[in-house]
């Protein structure tokens, strides 16, 4: 009997691999890439007509028709929210996408391609897995800031958060892009039973 058992258990799983294989699309790394930059530039959009909205709204306040201006506002509002969301969507897609290669280390984060709020949240989250996980030490991949205007800002924003955390943080020799994070936290202790 076990042995027919173990045979539909093969057949089964065989069978839900073949169906993910083949009607499961998993996107490409070059459709991701398009999917978060048709994200981030619907947040863009949304954050503009946001604007708008808003200095309408304050027109009618400063008239007087509060009314108006209320309505405005909370279009406003709405756009907001919309843009929040799409900016989720894209730093979603991004972030599995550049973590791909290192899922299941919790180890290793990498922030690229992430805007700097969005990184200090999904660290936060990470450094809060670390602890509970008692992972002592963290590498989190920020880059160069090669593709930033004004020079890097996430590596200085990522030193920054962690200068107050129970940590010590260098960055790597080989790859000035990679922060190494050794925490300083205890493992807890079970408190012995006295006999």
């Amino acid at each position: 009997m076990g042995n027919w058992l173990s045979f539909v258990w093969f057949l089964w799983s065989t069978f839900i691999a073949a169906w993910k294989y083949y009607f499961e699309k998993v996107p490409t790394p070059e459709e991701q890439q398009k999917l978060a930059e048709e994200s981030r530039e619907k947040a863009r959009l949304y954050a503009y007509e946001k604007g708008k909205l808003a200095r309408i709204a304050v027109g009618y306040a400063n008239k007087g028709v509060t009314k108006k201006a209320k309505q405005f506002q909370e279009q406003a509002k709405e756009h907001e929210e919309k843009s929040k969301e799409e900016n989720k969507k894209a730093s979603k897609i991004l972030f599995e996408a550049v973590n791909k290669k290192w899922k299941g280390d919790l180890g290793v984060i990498d922030l690229h391609s992430l805007y700097t709020k969005e990184a200090l949240v999904v660290l936060e989250e990470r450094v809060k897995e670390c602890k509970k996980n008692e992972i002592s030490h963290l590498t989190v991949i920020v880059g160069k800031g090669h593709h930033s205007k004004d020079g890097a800002k996430l590596k200085p924003a990522v030193e920054k958060w962690l200068e107050g955390r129970e940590c010590t943080v260098i960055t790597n020799q080989r790859n000035e892009g990679r922060l190494e994070v050794d925490f300083h936290f205890q493992a807890k202790r079970k408190k012995r039973k006295e006999a």
